[in-house]
């Protein structure tokens, strides 16, 4: 009986433990990460343009911020409070991963494991803060993606079904590899992985092809987004590109 009482209460103290650490950081400090991160989607916001009008190398991580502090301002009228709003936006989609995570996978991983897990998804920082900046954007979107291919790829009565799950991967993959361009070099490799997962028919490869058109179809949307800004001179944004993006080290 103690054992079993034991067994109950200690779950439910982690949950509030976690909770407690994720509020604290939700209404404490300001990191210079964050700033430049919320800075970079306000000046989407405000009518700068990639790569015309900006010059901060991790740019592309712009669009999420600037979708929340866009709908922010448009209904507050004022961007008084859009720091809470951001930081609550990032921590309820952190606590849909953890959930996500935990449903999609306690029956590959066990209950406890699962859960345990979970709990470190929600109370994960990649850079000790709740901002969108494009470290905790790479990891968030790479693990939504995850969990999307995974629900179609995963062993069990709906393998194989739902071709929108492998949609929505690759719009998250997208997004990743957006936030940490250098990361694109993994999507070879993430496409070597899905054909072996689909091989033995023509059916099971369409996952992949429904990922590699996806993924066009956002490269292409963006690259027109960009191009909207600068006159659609194409030569131009390769040379800003040059100028701007990191490069590897050599």
């Amino acid at each position: 009986m103690a054992q079993t009482r034991k067994n109950r209460i200690l779950p439910l103290i982690l949950v509030l433990v976690c909770a407690a650490v994720m509020l604290r950081s939700a209404f404490t400090g300001l990191e210079i990460d964050e700033e430049y991160a919320l800075s970079l989607g306000f000046r989407l916001v405000r009518g700068d343009r990639l790569f015309y009008s900006m010059w901060e190398p991790q740019q592309l991580a712009a669009l999420p911020p600037a979708l929340l502090i866009g709908l922010f301002t448009a209904v507050a009228g004022t961007t008084t409070g859009v720091l809470l709003f951001v930081r609550g936006a990032v921590l309820a989609v952190k606590l849909a991963l953890a959930v996500w995570f935990y449903r999609s996978l306690r029956g590959a991983l066990g209950g406890r494991c699962a859960y345990l897990l979970s709990l470190a998804v929600l109370a994960f920082t990649p850079k000790w803060f709740l901002g969108p900046d494009y470290v905790s954007q790479q990891f968030h979107f790479t693990l939504a993606a995850f969990l999307f291919l995974y629900g179609y790829y995963a062993p069990g009565p709906r393998q194989y079904r739902g071709l929108w799950r492998v949609a929505a991967g690759g719009v998250c993959a997208c997004l990743s590899f957006l936030a940490y361009p250098q990361t694109l070099a993994a999507a070879p490799v993430l496409m070597l992985a899905l054909l072996l997962l689909g091989c033995g028919s023509a059916d099971k490869c369409r996952g992949l092809w429904v990922f590699v058109l996806t993924c066009a179809v956002c490269g292409g949307a963006f690259v027109v987004y960009v191009l909207q800004g600068m006159g659609f001179d194409f030569a131009a944004l390769l040379a800003r590109a040059d100028l701007i993006l990191p490069r590897p080290p050599v």
